[in-house]
């Protein structure tokens, strides 16, 4: 579905929920730069849905890390729809049944949210945490607006040293722990955030148990060759790397279509484990130095 280059903004939204159609959504994902072809999972993905698509480029007011770049971009978008979906651009959508997005969306705008984030799973290093900032429903609202501005000025190292792992599980050192101490401080903003589990919005790879429908969208975060991952994962549901099935490929007419080569994926497996390994050692190293002792 097209829609005009300029969208004008609208006021923050107010009064009772209503239906939301799904032009009134836009899908929206970016960063610094374009770094993986995501974007035509998600381009394909909002136009089957019926919703709008942003690819944004989150320049603009200083980041004081590379994660704050999104709220450059959600500043700039959100204005402009009743509801937005924002996404990782290493976030690609894996059920195509269109209408889960836009049903998701009238649910929580029925029951008053102003968001709707996923829980972090458990990966397979053992980590998790309370929410995953890679996916992101919000409501055009005073609240969202609130728990943004507030997390956009929160101190990384207060935050770290007030952090609870026990409690709220990894400390990333970015938006997603300023967005969470945000919510936690404030129980009437807290109540109107649904936190979900990761099939309903931000799922993992390993996660994947079934079909391609297990879960909204799967989510290639963390450290490790990215590219190398997701070419793995879409070859064991037979698709290209774009992870969008042959036909909608063919009806948008994608003629670029990305594919790393077997001889590639061994290459770059080769490169993680050195890659890897310079970690650990890295690791031990500072370890040593910092405690003067070999164990």
């Amino acid at each position: 579905m097209s829609r005009p280059a300029n969208r004008v903004s609208v006021a923050p939204v107010t009064g009772e929920p209503r239906e939301v159609s799904a032009d009134e959504i836009c899908i929206v994902s970016g960063g610094d730069e374009v770094r993986y072809r995501s974007y035509v999972n998600h381009r394909i993905y909002a136009a089957e849905a019926g919703c709008d698509f942003r690819l944004e480029i989150g320049l603009g007011r200083p980041a004081s890390t590379p994660y704050h770049y999104k709220f450059n971009l959600i500043d700039h978008v959100l204005p402009r729809y009743r509801w937005i979906v924002y996404v990782d651009d290493d976030v690609y959508f894996t059920d195509w049944r269109a209408d889960r997005l836009v049903d998701l969306v009238n649910e929580s705008e029925r029951r008053g949210l102003w968001g709707v984030i996923a829980e972090g799973p458990t990966e397979p290093s053992g980590v998790w945490s309370a929410i995953n900032t890679g996916v992101m429903v919000l409501r055009n609202d005073e609240r969202t607006r609130t728990v943004l501005d507030t997390a956009r000025s929160a101190d990384i190292d207060d935050l770290r040293s007030a952090w609870d792992s026990t409690a709220d599980g990894l400390f990333t050192s970015g938006d997603q722990d300023a967005i969470w101490a945000t919510v936690k401080g404030q129980p009437s903003i807290r109540e109107h955030l649904e936190v979900v589990s990761h099939e309903r919005l931000n799922s993992r790879p390993h996660l994947y148990d079934g079909g391609l429908d297990s879960a909204l969208a799967v989510h290639f975060c963390g450290p490790g060759d990215k590219r190398a991952n997701v070419a793995r994962f879409a070859e064991r549901f037979g698709l290209g790397h774009e992870l969008v099935p042959t036909a909608l490929l063919d009806k948008y007419d994608v003629r670029r279509r990305e594919r790393v080569s077997a001889v590639e994926l061994q290459r770059r497996a080769v490169a993680e484990r050195s890659h890897a390994l310079a970690r650990r050692i890295g690791r031990k190293m500072r370890w040593i130095r910092e405690n003067r002792s070999w164990s």
